[in-house]
C-alpha cells in the first residue's frame, strides 16, 4: 500500500541566488539493510496544492558554478556524449523546452478528459499534445503545439494502471511474472513488461483492456541499484541524493532501500547521522539526519566528478526532458525521460509512481540525484534501479538503458509535511 498514489502535475520549483557558499554534502555510508515493507504511508499535506515557492530553501547558495540557471559545462559535455549531439544541437534542444512543463500542466488542466498525455520529440523538436477530440485539437492551432488524435484519454490510461497496481497488492502471486507497466504518451497504451515467455500468459489477464494496452518481454528483470557491501564501502554502496534543511538541521534525501529507519550511516568511520524515515517497497525514498554537522557541510549542490553544480529548484518534468544522474560507480551519466508513473516490480516488492529514463545506472547509484537541465539544474528525484546485466547497464551491450528514479515531488511534499525540511537551492 503507497502512502500517496496521486499522479502529481508536472510543474517547476525555482529557488532564488543566494550569498553563502558551502560545501556540497559529499557522503556515503551505512551498513546494509534488507528490503522492508512499510506500513501504509500517509499523504504529505499538501496545503491546497503545490506551489512555486513551497519546500525550497535558498539561504544555501555553495558553488555558484550553475547558479542563475546555467548548466555546468561538465553536464553540458555529459548531454553531447550521452545523447550523441553536437555542442549546438544540445543548446538548441534545452532551448526548445524552456516552458514546456507549464504548458504541459496548463493543458493537461484546460483539456480535461479530452487530454490524452504531451511529450517532447527530439527528432522534431516540436511539443505534441494528445487529444480525444475534434474540437479541443482545433483549439491548440494557436498554442504553437502539434496535435494528435488519439483514442484513449490519459485519465483512461491512468484507471488501467491503477487497475494493476491494486491487483498487484491484492493477489501479487497474479503478477510475479511481469517487471513492470507503463504509460506510453506517443502510443497512447499501457505497456505491460512481462518476463521472457510469459506474455501469453499475461494478456490474457488484460485482454479486456482491448488495445489500450500492449504486452511485452523482456529478459533482464528491473534490480535496485545497490551495491554488496565490502570492507571499507561506504554507505551500503549507495549515493546522497539532494540535501534538505530544516530550521538549523541538515537532512538528505536518498533511496529507502539503502537502509531502514533508524540506521546509522557513515563514511570511512565518519558517522553522518541515522535514516529518520524510509519506504521500501511501494516507495523507494528515506530521509538521512546529518548529526555529525562538525564532520560534514551541506549545501544545495551535486558532485559530478569533476566539480559541482547548484541545485536551483525542483520539477516534475515532461517525457522528452533531458535529465542528467550523478552516483559513486558511474559518475555523471545522462539521458532523456521516457516514462512517468511507472510501476516496477522488483524481486523485492514493487514500486509506484516511478520516472523512466535512459542514462546509465548501475550498482551503488541507488539513491544518488537525478535533475532536469532545462534552464539550470531542478531535481527530479532519487535513483531506483535499473534492467542490468551482470551489474552493467544495458548500453555496454548495444541496447538503450532503462532506468528509473522516485520522484521528487512526491517526496518533497511528504518529507516537509513530516519533518518541515525544504531542499536546499542556490
Amino acid at each position: 500500500m503507497t502512502r500517496n498514489r496521486a499522479t502529481p502535475k508536472p510543474m517547476v520549483v525555482r529557488g532564488a541566488v543566494a550569498t553563502l557558499a558551502v560545501a556540497a554534502l559529499a557522503v556515503a555510508g551505512a551498513t546494509p539493510a534488507a528490503a522492508h515493507q512499510p506500513a501504509e504511508r500517509p499523504t504529505g499535506d499538501l496545503a491546497g496544492g503545490l506551489h512555486t515557492d513551497q519546500y525550497i530553501t535558498g539561504q544555501f547558495a555553495g558553488d555558484q558554478s550553475a547558479a542563475d540557471g546555467q548548466v555546468d559545462q561538465s553536464v553540458l559535455t555529459a548531454l553531447e556524449r550521452d545523447l550523441d549531439l553536437s555542442a549546438d544541437e544540445v543548446e538548441q534542444l534545452l532551448t526548445d523546452l524552456e516552458g514546456v512543463d507549464e504548458l504541459a500542466a496548463e493543458l493537461a488542466e484546460e483539456l480535461g478528459q479530452a487530454y490524452g498525455g504531451s511529450w517532447f520529440d527530439h527528432e522534431t523538436g516540436s511539443f505534441t499534445v494528445a487529444v480525444t477530440e475534434a474540437g479541443p485539437a482545433a483549439a491548440l492551432a494557436s498554442a504553437e503545439v502539434t496535435t494528435e488524435r488519439v483514442g484513449h484519454s490519459l485519465q483512461r490510461l491512468e484507471s488501467i494502471t491503477a487497475e494493476l497496481d491494486e491487483l498487484l497488492e491484492a493477489d501479487p502471486a497474479a503478477l510475479a511474472d511481469v517487471y513492470s507497466w507503463r504509460i506510453e504518451v506517443a502510443d497512447n497504451q499501457v505497456v505491460v513488461t512481462t518476463a521472457a515467455g510469459q506474455a501469453d500468459a499475461v494478456s490474457g489477464l488484460v485482454a479486456d483492456y482491448g488495445d489500450a494496452v500492449r504486452v511485452t518481454e523482456s529478459s533482464y528483470a528491473p534490480q535496485v541499484a545497490q551495491s554488496a557491501l565490502h570492507g571499507g564501502t561506504a554507505y551500503n554502496g549507495c549515493s546522497v541524493g539532494f540535501n534538505l534543511v530544516a530550521g538549523g538541521t541538515g537532512y538528505f534525501l536518498t533511496a529507502g532501500h539503502c537502509g531502514g529507519t533508524g540506521q546509522q550511516t557513515s563514511q570511512n568511520g565518519v558517522n553522518i547521522g541515522p535514516f529518520v524515515e524510509s519506504w521500501f517497497p511501494g516507495e523507494d525514498d528515506a530521509l538521512v539526519r546529518v548529526d555529525n554537522a562538525g564532520a560534514w557541510t551541506q549545501g544545495p549542490t551535486v558532485w559530478t566528478y569533476s566539480g559541482t553544480v547548484t541545485i536551483n529548484g525542483w520539477t516534475d518534468a515532461a517525457v522528452g526532458t533531458p535529465i542528467c544522474t550523478s552516483g559513486r560507480t558511474t559518475g555523471l551519466t545522462c539521458g532523456v525521460i521516457t516514462a512517468k508513473n511507472e510501476t516496477v516490480n522488483y524481486a523485492e516488492g514493487a514500486v509506484f509512481g516511478m520516472t523512466r529514463h535512459n542514462a546509465c545506472v548501475e550498482p551503488g547509484d541507488s539513491g544518488g540525484p537525478n535533475w532536469n537541465t532545462v534552464g539550470g539544474n531542478y531535481a527530479e528525484g532519487v535513483t531506483s534501479g535499473a534492467q542490468m546485466i551482470g551489474g552493467q547497464c544495458l548500453e555496454r551491450f548495444g541496447m538503450a538503458n532503462v532506468s528509473w528514479y522516485y520522484p521528487i515531488s512526491d517526496s518533497l511534499p511528504y518529507y516537509a509535511g513530516g519533518w518541515g525540511v525544504s531542499l536546499m537551492t542556490g
